[in-house]
């Protein structure tokens, strides 16, 4: 009865609305105390970058749903605009608006291999809202996607894409 549920979600058209957050592990091995001042000092293992935000709920629908819209803002300044792209699964189609002035939301975790702990994240975004002109092209990016879709997931991580004008 449930894969009869799941393969009749196959033909909806899901729309995702939010913010594209781009998430970085960096995994680590603790050394010690470091010779000249007083922190924790780690050795890089590894890097692994994984879809966050809306581009993560997007890739989940993605294999549930054979066509999956995505409406998504990314910077001006720092855009990884290919970045996006390539974590997203292939039937995820993406319509990117822009926030002026701003880099794309990007998030890095330094994360001790041994324990698991996150030990720090630096975040790299402007959460300020959306701005006049980037809303108007935000808004019409809604209209038309809203007419091919069946159903609507809005996902607001407070990074100020999503204006009160936007959620009207």
């Amino acid at each position: 009865e449930v894969l009869g549920w799941l393969e009749q979600a196959r033909s909806l058209r899901p729309l995702v609305i939010g913010e594209a957050i781009i998430d970085e592990y960096h995994f680590t091995n603790g050394i010690g105390k470091a010779t000249k001042d007083p922190i924790v000092a780690v050795l890089h293992d590894r890097v692994e970058t994984y879809a966050g935000g809306t581009l993560a709920i997007a890739n989940h629908l993605a294999g549930l749903c054979d066509h999956v819209e995505l409406v998504t803002q990314i910077g001006e300044a720092e855009r990884r605009e290919r970045t996006v792209r390539d974590l997203l699964k292939p039937n995820v189609r993406p319509q990117f608006t822009t926030k002026s002035g701003a880099p794309t939301i990007h998030k890095r975790r330094i994360v001790d291999e041994h324990s698991g702990n996150k030990l720090l994240e630096i975040y790299v975004m402007d959460d300020s809202p959306t701005g006049a002109a980037d809303q108007e092209h935000l808004i019409d990016a809604l209209d038309v996607s809203q007419a091919r879709s069946d159903l609507i997931i809005v996902a607001d991580y407070g990074h100020g894409m999503l204006t009160k004008r936007a959620i009207d």
